[in-house]
């Protein structure tokens, strides 16, 4: 793990195009079309510097200095662009019509010169089609949801897109957001009656074209510029049922379908009563997830009505416990000075904790105090009588003392959750956690180190991804290690030449599908000598590739195609405090 800071040092003071160049540089000017030949106008045409930062390094921090901005302009009515003022660079030039999965243009400035560069960008992907009922009339006013799966290190989120609200002949038509090469999901849906009888047949959620389960429909997938016509959704309806209970610690609710719980799409909402008790209907046979403050009940509706489904949004205890993997790789806590320890056990005593605490005890006051937890009217009364000069001093001292790590939690419903922890160390998060998947992330203050060990509920973790229970307390154990291992890639052609800007993978052994590729994958760009090194690396065995072509990484198909290939890929192992090479030539992953 590492802390990186990136400077972005822009030469002559240039951030954006401007009408005057400032001084002399080279330039790249051309016309931007579409594949029927036609000049497009305010098309975003961005020339970004193609190499590597170059590294240098403060102590134990790598510092990542870039060398050149990156330039931005739009096309005139004539579809023609300018791009000026520009140091000498390599450059990759793109426009923001392209396909996220299309390869940018490779161009060099070495001085004055203003090249020629023209430019064609795909038309807009669109999706049309009718929505009909039952009986195989016309939908008017149905809702129509595109449904775009996403991976975020590693865990899967689904975001919808719309509603898209049908005519009066049922149709619909998507042309915004839609990006080619990728899949997408279709759903149908219309309001609930009012009213509804327990096993009344209505229309309920349907995705194309007639599943009334998203893993059994026909996902769809645009090719650049394609019209896509005729995608018709057949409406589905079935018996409905209801579900009652209570939920405690709020009174409004909402429903989801378990496939799509974290979206926008809510098939049912409402508001408890003052006691707590709430009934709703309108339900088909399914698995749903009871939402209340983002807390969650899951609950099976086979052919009957449901009773006692109750949701409590107080969150279970969660643990966290940080420590080295080998003792001996700690490094001795530099002890407090007699001013930082009598403000300590000040505080302590306000917060409650008495006066005659050990050392552990002491350092343990010394987190809590620098991450917020110790509260209180006494504390907080104490703590803001300090000199300001004092507290800020005393603060300072807290967070930088001796090695700390930075841990964040993200995934579940898009939800973060940061912590600093010193090492070694073990804590309670104060508010507990929401359940849901969460990626785990951790950065080292003060060394360079990596976490080689993830433990959540006595279960090793081998993918980095926390499966958090609703209802289950947790403890999430973090092993760290400092034995990391050194890997320095170069990519040529197949005559040796040295390939710039290309893109290198480094996959460890144990990621064997496209989620543990997100997650696990370390990924860079060659420099102008077709070097890549990244940061320390955990030691292990690693499978290397390149390609000049650009990856999404948040779409699952484009890591499925770096699954698919990684058979070409060649494999390095890095020893514990070792260094290795390899050279790699770039191969097509589509």
């Amino acid at each position: 793990m590492r802390m990186l800071l990136t400077l972005a040092l822009l030469a002559g003071g240039l951030s954006a195009q401007t009408s005057q160049p400032q001084h002399k540089g080279g330039a790249i000017h051309g016309t931007v079309r579409n594949i029927l030949g036609e000049p497009m106008a305010g098309v975003r045409v961005s020339a970004a510097y193609g190499g590597d930062p170059k590294n240098i390094m403060l102590g134990e921090m790598r510092i990542s200095v870039r060398a050149a901005p990156t330039v931005v302009c739009a096309t005139d009515e004539s579809g023609r662009y300018h791009l000026r003022n520009l140091p000498a660079a390599p450059y990759r030039v793109r426009t923001d019509r392209d396909s996220t999965s299309a390869t940018p243009h490779a161009i060099r400035i070495d001085g004055d010169e203003d090249l020629t560069l023209d430019l064609v960008v795909p038309a807009s992907p669109q999706i049309s089609g009718r929505v009909l009922d039952e009986n195989g009339k016309p939908a008017v006013d149905a809702f129509v949801w595109l449904l775009k799966p996403e991976l975020v290190r590693g865990v899967l989120n689904l975001f919808a897109l719309g509603p898209f609200v049908t005519h009066k002949d049922g149709s619909y038509s998507i042309a915004e957001e839609l990006e080619s090469d990728r899949r997408y999901f279709l759903l149908a849906d219309r309001d609930i009656p009012k009213d509804i009888e327990s096993g009344e047949a209505i229309a309920v959620p349907t995705y194309y074209p007639t599943a009334r389960r998203m893993d059994l429909s026909t996902a769809i997938e645009l090719t650049p510029g394609e019209n896509r016509q005729k995608v018709d959704i057949r409406i589905a309806s079935a018996p409905v049922y209801c579900v009652a209970g209570k939920i405690h610690g709020t009174d409004f609710y909402k429903i989801q379908d378990e496939e799509i719980a974290g979206s926008r799409i809510v098939r049912v909402q409402g508001v408890a009563d003052a006691q707590g008790s709430y009934s709703a209907c309108g339900l088909a046979a399914g698995t749903y997830h009871l939402i209340a403050d983002r807390t969650y009940k899951e609950f099976t509706i086979f052919d009957a009505n449901l009773e006692h489904v109750d949701l409590s949004t107080e969150l279970p205890p969660f643990r966290v416990s940080v420590a080295w993997s080998d003792p001996a790789e700690a490094r001795p806590q530099p002890k407090f000075d007699e001013r930082t320890t009598a403000a300590l056990r000040s505080l302590a005593s306000a917060a409650g904790l008495g006066d005659a605490l050990s050392d552990d005890e002491l350092a343990d006051v010394a987190r809590r105090t620098a991450q917020g937890g110790l509260t209180g009217s006494e504390f907080g009364h104490q703590l803001s009588a300090m000199d300001v000069a004092e507290r800020r001093s005393l603060m300072g001292t807290l967070l930088n003392r001796g090695t700390s790590l930075s841990v964040t939690l993200s995934g579940a419903y898009q939800q973060n959750v940061e912590m600093s922890a010193q090492i070694p160390s073990s804590f309670d998060l104060a508010k507990g956690i929401l359940p849901g998947d969460y990626t785990v992330d951790a950065a080292l203050i003060g060394l360079t180190a990596y976490v080689k060990e993830i433990n959540y509920g006595g279960v090793n973790v081998t993918d980095g991804i926390v499966h958090v229970l609703p209802g289950v307390p947790g403890t999430l154990q973090l092993r760290l290690a400092r034995d990391v291992s050194t890997l320095a890639v170069k990519v040529t052609d197949s005559e040796g030449n040295p390939v710039l800007g290309s893109t290198v993978i480094a996959v460890p052994d144990r990621a064997t599908t496209a989620d543990q590729v997100s997650q696990l994958a370390v990924r860079g760009q060659t420099d102008q000598m077709g070097n890549y090194s990244p940061t320390p690396v955990a030691p292990g065995k690693y499978r290397v590739l390149a390609t000049s072509q650009s990856i999404r990484w948040n779409v699952p198909e484009d890591l499925e195609k770096v699954m698919a290939v990684l058979f070409q890929a060649s494999s390095v192992e890095v020893q514990p405090n070792g260094s290795a090479q390899i050279t790699v030539q770039p191969i097509p992953i589509y």
